[in-house]
Order: structure tokens, then sequence, then C-alpha cells
């Protein structure tokens, strides 16, 4: 798993503004990793307001709002701020190379419902993820399929999606079952 936070410039710094709402729209390429979810970042403080947190396949929408005498960045105002961090996993069977992950439009607004800029740049702020090349059954990733992935394996093993053993690492054959396919495969690459 890994994070990617959603961190733009805000336009003006020298006018450092509470934000108090916003509206965040996130975009990556999907037939590489996949988001887990998306949640608010400490821009919008503690326990902020989730409008709507719409999670589809390629994008996310993210509207949410700070609640009433809530601080900001640890009480702050000149820390960093972070407006969303995303929760994201390298698909099974990915190819390696280069994934886009970015921001399609942002919109934030203080207490008083003026606009506060955000400068992506001409086309965007995006970042890019690297996939390596993994061998199908290295589940804990480090370049071994050994006795610890049969664990992980043995762990997940006869479950689906829909259980909580489910790991989707030991889902070889992204079929939505562990299974004796699954098994198939770990065991024609255990030791490479």
């Amino acid at each position: 798993m890994s994070l990617w936070v959603v961190d733009p410039r805000i336009a003006n710094s020298s006018e450092r503004r509470v934000i108090s709402s916003g509206d965040i729209r996130l975009q990556w390429e999907n037939w590489g990793i996949e988001v887990i979810n998306v949640v608010p970042g400490n821009a919008f403080g503690v326990n902020p307001l989730v409008i709507q947190n719409v999670l589809e396949t390629g994008w996310s929408r993210l509207v949410v709002a700070r609640q009433s005498g809530n601080s900001t960045a640890g009480g702050d105002p000149a820390a960093p701020q972070t407006l969303a961090v995303m929760k994201l996993r390298v698909k099974s069977g990915a190819v390696p190379a280069d994934y886009l992950v970015g921001i399609l439009e942002t919109k934030l607004a203080d207490a008083n419902g003026q606009d506060i800029g955000v400068d992506l740049g001409p086309t965007g702020e995006f970042s890019i993820i690297t996939v390596g090349k993994q061998e199908m059954g290295d589940l804990d990733s480090n370049g071994v399929i050994d006795y610890r992935d049969l664990g992980i394996f043995a762990g997940a093993y006869g479950a689906s999606k829909e259980q909580s053993t489910f790991n989707d690492k030991a889902d070889l054959n992204g079929d939505g079952l562990i299974n004796y396919l699954d098994l198939a495969i770990f065991g024609a690459n255990y030791g490479k």
C-alpha cells in the first residue's frame, strides 16, 4: 500500500487564509493502480464534514468542510496543509510502468465563502508512480517468493472477496477467490 498526498501550492501564500471548504477532484491511471480510499487531509482540521466522497474507476471527488471552531494543521495556519490523502495499491498483474496520479480540479473557500486560489500550473498537478516488475506470489514484496509469502497465502486460502480473510495480493488470477488455481500459480513461482 502507498499513500499519495494532495498538497498543492496555495496561490498568494503571503496571505494565508484558513481553508473552510473544498471540492477536490482526483484522477489516476487505473490499469496499473487501484485506489482504496481518499480521505480529507489536515487542511480541514480534525473530523471534518465529508459531504461527498465518490470513488469511481480512475477518478474520485471529495467535497469536505471544516467543522466550526476546528483548528488547522495542529493549530498552526502556517504549517503545511494537506488537502487529501489517497491510499492506493498496485493491481495484481500490473505491467511495470510509470502511472500518473493527479489533481483534476481543486476549489477551496474560506469561512466567508471567498475563493482561495490554488496554483496547479498549466497542466494540473500530477505525480508519477513507478511500478516495477514483481513476480506473482511475492506477497510481502521483498523480491523473493519464499516461506514468508507461503504463510501470507495460507492465511487467505479459501477466502472470497466478501470475507475479511481475503487478501487481494494472494488472489493471483484476479477472480475474487483464493483457491487451488492461485495455489498452482504460487507453486510454479515458489523460489523465484
